[in-house]
């Protein structure tokens, strides 16, 4: 593996790491279902965004317009007198719970803006719909962080925060992996930043 000498290059190795782990991890029968709803339920490879979903990409939920999911996020940066340079990073999932069946669709709430409700004229309710749709972010998230556990790049402790039980989005979805990355430059790298920095700096004064 290359040495990772700036933050965006850690995360965009990250995000190539998960796009190469998403096509090639056994999901044991998991499916992710998609916003499609004309179409039989399949397994979705998820998306991968490095630093930002682009705002043109987000929908008027607020979440990515390709679900599942994830952001991996810059959330601070440090670099040492020593020169050692720490990341914390933060990974945003995303699911939504769309149907192939006309009975299980969340629509438009017109006595709510904003909400989304489900016929509950058949078995499948709005309640199973929502226990459904927090089981899959849980499954999903924690499948993200073994993966994430597994990698080549020596990352810290691996926290989840699990979706918000209310469900304020719902059909969407949303939880967060927290971790770091930590890294001593080398003095070369430290000296030759230093120089460019001061170089710019004359030169502008």
């Amino acid at each position: 593996m290359e040495t990772l000498f700036d933050a965006t290059s850690v995360i965009h190795a990250i995000c190539n790491y998960l796009e190469t782990a998403f096509q090639q991890y056994k999901w044991s029968g998991f499916l992710f279902k998609t916003t499609d709803s004309t179409a039989e339920a399949k397994l979705a490879t998820p998306r991968v965004y490095p630093l930002v979903c682009p705002p043109d990409e987000i929908n008027d939920s607020g979440f990515p317009v390709c679900v599942p999911s994830v952001t991996v996020m810059l959330s601070s940066s440090t670099l040492s007198t020593v020169g050692e340079m720490s990341l914390r990073i933060e990974l945003h999932t995303a699911l939504v719970s769309p149907s192939v069946a006309d009975a299980e669709k969340a629509v438009p709430d017109p006595e709510h803006e904003g909400k989304y409700v489900i016929d509950e004229n058949t078995e499948y309710t709005r309640e199973n719909a929502q226990r459904e749709l927090y089981q899959s972010c849980i499954v999903f998230t924690s499948r993200i962080a073994r993966i994430l556990r597994a990698s080549p790049f020596s990352l810290g402790d691996i926290s989840i925060t699990p979706p918000e039980p209310s469900l304020p989005d719902f059909p969407f979805i949303t939880s967060r992996i927290d971790t770091s990355y930590a890294q001593v430059l080398p003095k070369a790298v430290c000296t030759e930043t230093e120089t460019d920095i001061n170089t710019f700096i004359n030169e502008w004064l």
